[in-house]
């Protein structure tokens, strides 16, 4: 694994150790299923943690929603590891199936 994947990783680890530890972040996370919900949780997880995407190009809150659910899709273990974060992804795949 190249330096640069291995920051990565670390970066993504440390994302979601904080939304996983922060029950207030996995109820927004839980109910982003608006743009606006998905504002409100980027906001908060970047209050709590200024530096959760602190290299992207993205600077958009929807863009940096889409980075966080594709770093979670793409990060080994991510469900046993963070089932917080697992459990409300999976609710909000609910949501999107029931309309």
């Amino acid at each position: 694994m190249s330096s640069k994947a291995r920051k990565l990783k670390s970066a993504q680890s440390k994302v979601f150790t904080a939304v996983e530890s922060n029950l207030k972040l996995l109820d927004l996370l839980d109910i982003a299923t608006s743009t606006s919900q998905k504002v409100i949780f980027i906001e908060t997880l970047l209050e709590i943690l200024p530096t959760a995407f602190d290299r992207s190009d993205k600077t958009k809150p929807e863009e940096l929603f889409n980075i966080f659910t594709a770093w979670f899709g793409n990060y080994g273990d991510s469900n046993t590891l963070f089932t917080g974060i697992s459990a409300a992804l999976r609710h909000r795949q609910h949501y999107f199936i029931e309309i």
